[in-house]
């Protein structure tokens, strides 16, 4: 974040996130004239438990997956779903990414049977794999399904959850600076979310 400029963080923000709603919102309007429809947008991992390195892509993306669960809550009276699936398929756009950790791990040294870029590529899953799901939530049969997201690899589909609030920690003296202090750590301290990101799957 200290080195991004403002350039580099607007990009995906027009891209993806911009992109995104720019394109359903004229798709939802033939779709409500219908009464039917499938929405389904592309999500990141990086939007959920984060990207090292990626504030831009990461913050457009977690958008996509908000606009997704919204407007599931505002079309379904239009029999229009709205869905996310995140896709774990290669593309060229990773090809940096790739050769730059083959790079850092033959810097760091002691592993001698690193593999080759070509080795790598050849053992990530395909964009086509995830092609089935998507043809599945376009269906009729996908009408009980909307404002999910999903990540598909190879022969696995996972099915993300939203954010719940999981603990309520009550003051009855109220929320002041020292009861924060003093129960904060015991009462929410176990329940804290542990610090991830893309890449640990």
């Amino acid at each position: 974040m200290f080195n991004m400029t403002e350039e580099e963080f607007a990009g995906p923000m027009r891209v993806d996130y911009f992109g995104t709603f720019a394109c359903a919102r004229h798709a939802a309007r033939d779709m409500r004239s219908r009464k039917w429809g499938r929405i389904i947008n592309t999500g990141d991992g990086s939007g959920l438990y984060g990207l090292l390195g990626g504030t831009n892509v990461g913050a457009a993306k977690g958008g996509i997956h908000a606009m997704t669960m919204i407007w599931a809550i505002e079309l379904q009276r239009y029999n229009i779903t709205a869905n996310c699936v995140i896709p774990y398929g290669y593309t060229r756009m990773h090809d940096s990414l790739i050769r730059k950790a083959l790079e850092e791990a033959a810097v760091g040294g002691g592993d001698a049977n690193l593999p080759t870029f070509d080795e790598v590529v050849a053992g990530t899953d395909r964009p086509e794999e995830s092609t089935s799901l998507v043809a599945y939530l376009c269906s009729d049969e996908a009408e009980w399904v909307t404002g999910q997201i999903f990540g598909v690899r190879k022969d696995r589909i996972t099915l993300w959850s939203r954010p719940r609030e999981k603990v309520e920690w009550t003051a009855p003296g109220g929320l002041t600076l020292d009861a924060i202090r003093a129960d904060a750590r015991e009462t929410l301290g176990a329940a804290l979310e542990p610090l991830d990101h893309q890449g640990a799957d």
